[in-house]
Parts: C-alpha cells; structure tokens; sequence
C-alpha cells in the first residue's frame, strides 16, 4: 500500500513588529491526519518574502525527514512505501529550490538551499 505524508508550510515576513523577524508555520498530514505542526519565530531577520518563505520550507523540511523515517518503520511492517511532499505557497522559494547555484546571497542562504535542493533531487 502506498501512503503519503503531506508537509504545508508558510511564513508571514517581518511579522514580529518589535523584533521584525518572520514566523514560520508548519503543518504535516499523513494520510489526510495531522501528525506534527509548528509555529515559531525564525532565528533571523528575513530580508524578503522570498527568504522567510525559504526558512520556513528548510525548517520543515527538515521536520519532514525525520518523519518520513518514522513512517518507513510503519510501511516496512505493511510491506509498502510512503510518497513525501512538501507544499509551499511562494513561487521564488520554489524557484530557488528548483534552479539553486551558488550566489551572493551569502553563506546562511547556500547551506539551507543545499539541504533543501539535495532533498528535492532524491525524489
């Protein structure tokens, strides 16, 4: 049997108005039931949509890779595998994750999209 795991995530910019950084949100559905969620305040100050829209993406899909391997522990048992994704509502993240190279973004940036970009070319 196939199973999926659904992983949502978003981001407001700047919301924080004392501090301005960004808070991500997060939400993961295995077979249409929420499993794990979040929302919490990102470690720094996004630049843009875009950058705290990609932090978000990267701490999930970091929350979606320790999941994915709990779900394989259930699959083995059925003898079948799990299907990941991982939904993300801003076009320029998803850009960057699809067509990532090395930039002047700086270095913060490069390790995130690197995890991120290894992860979407696995599948």
């Amino acid at each position: 049997s196939d199973e999926e795991l659904h992983g949502f995530a978003d981001a407001d910019w700047g919301g924080d108005v004392e501090s301005r950084k960004s808070t991500s949100g997060f939400v993961a559905l295995y077979n249409g039931n929420a499993v794990s969620w979040f929302s919490k305040k990102q470690g720094c100050v996004a630049l843009s949509t875009m950058e705290a829209e990609y932090y978000a993406a990267s701490s999930a899909a970091q929350e979606l890779v320790n999941l994915s391997g709990i779900v394989s522990e259930f699959e083995q048992s059925k003898n079948g595998h799990s299907k990941v994704f991982l939904k993300v509502d801003n076009a320029s993240a998803i850009s960057l994750v699809k067509t990532y190279q090395n930039s002047k973004r700086g270095k913060h940036i490069d390790i995130r999209a690197h995890y991120i970009k290894d992860l979407y070319t696995i599948v």
